[in-house]
């Protein structure tokens, strides 16, 4: 009897989770509507940066908010978790 029942619970466990339902986490939706807008001029200096951004799962979104005029700008703010960043002083007075 042992023969039989050993094979039988294998084959049941593999058919459970053979059809549990595959849980997936999908990637935010791509940052849009920057503002201001790439190559933008004549912006204040005392600006708020803001996008728009959001994930189809409803998970919560934290940004890195790199600033500059460089190829490869400094960060400013880590795990920032807003659409919007002021960042206070104007550029120019940093």
């Amino acid at each position: 009897m042992k023969r039989i029942l050993i094979p039988a619970f294998s084959i049941l466990v593999l058919l459970i989770w053979s059809c549990a339902p595959t849980v997936t986490n999908l990637p935010p939706i791509t940052p849009s509507n920057p503002y201001p807008f790439d190559k933008s001029t004549n912006v204040p200096v005392n600006v708020t940066l803001s996008w728009v951004c959001t994930d189809p799962d409803g998970d919560t979104l934290t940004y890195d908010i790199y600033f500059g005029t460089t190829s490869n700008p400094p960060l400013v703010k880590s795990d920032h978790t807003s659409t919007s960043y002021n960042p206070g002083k104007g550029v120019s007075e940093k």
